[in-house]
């Protein structure tokens, strides 16, 4: 009859055909539902069993096949002359579920719906490609067998116990690739034996510059040291902040496990996204990219200058009044750059961090495009701006940033989906400082459609109530009922998968707190809401000020009204407090440095094992980190830091360029060693001046040891030890300074500068034990050497110690041009040629 629903029930139910299209309700009640066709079964209805058990040519599925025990599903193509291949297809609305165990074996896996099993676990095995668009689960573990290629897009999986990902008929799969999606074993180990594997954000980061500052000081007349006063000097400062603002319109990839990692790859990338075990991470390959995006503040200060001459009499003895003449002096352009903010990506273990790559590892913090090495450069304090090596500071999600991470997890649509319930409106009632008042807002007045909230979780797999979101802290803030409907978001698991978004934006890191309850963290972030909600004055549904935000004592999250398809809605969003500026101690204080690189690993022990390693980022160890190399190690302005010993070797070269290196016992062992502070040259229309990089330092708690067998050099750096420093050298070594260099040529109105500067920054190491530099060779030394211990400085060659001078000087010539009448009238030239010499100092305590 047409309009109605054919419906098929019985104990056992068997359906046999070449082609099979379903629209209504098949029920095997209590029984076994059995599947059979050698073409394609098309299912728009619903189909259900006790036991599923399945025979087909292909499978398109977009309504549900359910069971309530295991589901067994064998895709096979029956005449492959014909080039068929065994396809599942589950479409967007579709469920394929089982209670119990969930097998699944196919030619092609599309899968835009849901796939897995509520109670058991979940095996795919799949001989070419697996894409996935919408959740994949699993009550226990989930074995992914596949010789083609997986793609994770905007998708979830999730394993409750481990999750593998293998070869069908060999070791391996393919190349998994995790774009903007998640892989999750929430409390088990993941292992991926795979070609290749890629979590990736997708489209990745673009930048653009943006003025956030601006002023213009018109400066007061002053006299010239040294020069009559007739001639005056007045300096107009021009100052411009300009920040790199990143865009992108999808979130981080994150691979996420509550125990293990372990990942047999070709090349490993990691890209502007997560990697995070709770448990120790094993990586063995060829290549490991892993790449985030430093913000790059760059602060211009051009200082224009003019000069006023008035001849002075008996009758004007202050030189004021008319008749002044006035010309333009030289331009003097000054440029300062940090890094702000950043746009991470994070591999981090729990415990700890093995990676041997037979080829190249590259921890990029990308920086293209600003010139510079390290988290900053140029002097600081110049003309009155307030600019340190680093700000600690912690950023804030904008609104933009914050819509983003929004549309991002509402694009996981195999996860999440519209809600559809409508219960009545309710006020919501809150604590003031002054006590419980009812407060209205639009989110309780009458919307349409009326939810509790806007966004819901499917629940075939995730049960939502399990987690702990917004409504526990309504709950703790007045006489809030559980019954009471108001406008929200999300319901609790879409509360928890936002908070995190925004923690890993906010701090690159997986969570703030050192725990592995996800509700633990939640809880102590409401609580913190709730104890500072009061003495911070704070109202439900508003955003903090700048007032409030800079007296944040505990991280927290604050429930804030923000628009979503246009409806305002409650949205959790994170406040991070500001960092103390008191470290407990030099590692800790770098730590807080180098966290501020985008590009990341981290362990509780950190083991390192490649041919050649460039790191431009922060590789962390709370504990030992030994990095070997066979050819290069290039530490190129970042951070490798150790709380116990760090041990750095290189088959050929050893370079820290304007990096830091930290540990409690240092040992660096390399055919060649260069340690020195970059320069990057800024070229104007009058010329150049050199900006120096991030100081190169080596900071040992206790010993630092050094062994070149061939050369050394270090220029500019800092070495520094709570012990003994020794180095031996079994070719030259040479510690010199860095040289800034300037020069400045400029046509002025009435005349010309001419300038030209060299200054030499010293090469310092301190140490309080001994001191020993020993070399089979030459030893240069140019620099600023402590020790409170004993000194003992062999050379097998010569040994020169050396003085740098430095030099600045200057012509400024307002005479006039040649022919200018004005010449013979206003006589004012300065010139000035200063010499001083930096000499080299040893002194000893011992």
């Amino acid at each position: 009859m047409m309009g109605e629903t054919s419906e098929v029930g019985a104990y056992d139910v068997t359906l046999k055909a070449g082609t099979l299209t379903q629209a209504g309700v098949v029920e095997a009640q209590g029984g076994v539902l059995t599947l059979n066709s050698h073409d394609v079964l098309s299912n728009f209805g619903i189909m259900v069993g006790g036991v599923v058990e399945a025979k087909l040519g292909s499978l398109a599925n977009f309504g549900q096949l359910l069971s309530r025990d295991s589901f067994t599903l064998i895709a096979k193509s029956h005449d492959r002359s014909l080039g068929k291949v065994a396809l599942v297809l589950n479409g967007e609305d579709g469920v394929l579920k089982s209670g119990g165990a969930f097998v699944l074996t196919a030619d092609v896996l599309d899968n835009a719906g849901s796939i897995g099993s509520s109670g058991d676990g979940v095996a795919l095995n799949v001989s070419a490609d697996l894409s996935n668009s919408g959740l994949i689960y699993a009550k226990k573990s989930a074995i992914f067998s596949l010789d083609g290629d997986f793609i994770n897009k905007f998708a979830d999986v999730i394993a409750e116990d481990n999750l593998i990902i293998r070869g069908l008929s060999g070791e391996r799969a393919g190349h998994v690739i995790n774009s903007s999606g998640l892989l999750e074993a929430v409390s088990g180990d993941m292992t991926f034996d795979v070609s290749a594997l890629t979590n990736m954000r997708e489209g990745g980061v673009e930048v653009s510059d943006k003025v956030v500052s601006h002023s213009y000081v018109r400066g007061e007349w002053e006299n010239i040291p040294n020069v009559d006063k007739h001639t005056r000097i007045k300096k107009n400062i021009d100052t411009t902040i300009i920040r790199q603002q990143p865009h992108f319109t999808n979130n981080a990839a994150q691979i996420l496990v509550g125990r293990h990692l372990t990942v047999h790859a070709g090349d490993i990338r990691n890209s502007y996204s997560l990697i995070a075990a709770n448990g120790n991470i094993e990586m063995q390959g060829d290549t490991l990219l892993n790449e985030g995006r430093d913000l790059i503040e760059t602060t211009k200060i051009v200082t224009e200058t003019r000069y006023r001459y008035k001849q002075c009499s008996a009758a004007n003895p202050a030189c004021i009044g008319q008749g002044a003449e006035e010309w333009d002096g030289p331009t003097f352009t000054q440029t300062l750059k940090r890094t702000y903010d950043a746009v991470y990506g994070t591999i981090e273990a729990g415990g700890t961090l093995d990676a041997k790559l037979t080829g190249t590892i590259d921890n990029h913090a990308v920086r293209e495009g600003v010139e510079q090495v390290g988290l900053s450069s140029g002097d600081k304090g110049l003309a009155g701006v307030k600019n340190t090596d680093f700000d600690v500071s912690k950023p804030l999600i904008s609104d933009d940033r914050l819509d983003g991470i929004i549309n991002g997890l509402k694009g996981h649509k195999g996860l999440f989906a519209p809600s559809t319930k409508t219960p009545a409106p309710e006020s919501i009632q809150v604590l003031t400082q002054d006590g419980l008042s009812s407060v209205k807002t639009e989110l309780a007045q009458t919307q349409t459609p009326d939810v509790p909230f806007l966004i819901e979780t499917r629940q075939d797999f995730i049960n939502p109530s399990k987690f702990l979101g917004s409504d526990y802290y309504l709950k703790k803030i007045g006489n809030y009922k559980p019954e009471h409907v108001f406008k929200k978001l999300g319901d609790a698991y879409f509360e928890y998968r936002l908070v995190g978004e925004q923690i890993f934006e906010l701090t690159g890191n997986r969570t703030l707190l050192d725990v592995e309850d996800p509700n633990a963290q939640m809880q102590r972030l409401y609580d913190n809401a709730v104890e500072q909600q009061g003495p911070l004055g704070l109202e439900l549904g508003k955003a903090l000020t700048p007032q409030q935000i800079a007296g944040i004592k505990k991280d927290m999250i604050w429930l804030e009204t923000h628009l979503v398809d246009g409806q305002e809605v409650l949205v959790p969003h994170v406040y991070l407090a500001a960092n103390s500026s008191l470290a407990q101690d030099v590692y800790e204080a770098k730590t807080q440095q180098g966290n501020l690189a985008s590009a990341r690993l981290k362990g509780n022990g950190v083991t390192i094992e490649t041919d050649r390693l460039t790191n431009s980022g922060t590789i962390s160890s709370n504990g030992a980190l030994h990095v070997s190399t066979t050819q290069t190690l290039f530490n190129d302005g970042g951070f490798l830091l150790g709380s116990g010993a760090v041990d750095l070797s290189s088959g050929d070269l050893l370079a820290n360029s304007s990096g830091v290196i930290l540990g409690d016992i240092i040992t660096l062992n390399a055919k060649t060693i260069i340690d020195g502070t970059a320069k990057i040259r800024d070229t104007n229309e009058y010329g150049f001046v050199d900006r120096i990089g991030q100081q190169a330092q080596i900071i040992s708690i206790q010993d630092l040891n050094i062994h070149s067998l061939g050369d050394l050099s270090m220029t500019g750096g800092q070495w520094s030890s709570g012990g003994s420093t020794t180095v031996i050298v079994d070719g030259s070594a040479t510690f010199g300074s860095l040289v800034l260099e300037s020069d400045h040529k400029e046509t002025l109105e009435k005349g010309h500068y001419n300038a030209q500067s060299s200054e030499h920054r010293l090469t310092e190491v301190n140490s309080d034990g001994d001191l020993t530099i020993v070399t089979g060779g030459e030893l240069n030394l140019g620099g600023k050497f402590k020790t409170k211990g004993n000194g003992d400085f062999t050379s097998g060659g010569a040994l020169n110690v050396v003085s740098e001078q430095d030099f600045n000087s200057f012509d400024l010539d307002l005479r006039g041009k040649e022919g200018d009448k004005s010449k013979q009238k206003n006589k004012f030239r300065q010139q000035s040629t200063e010499v001083t010499t930096n000499k080299t100092t040893i002194e000893t305590e011992g």
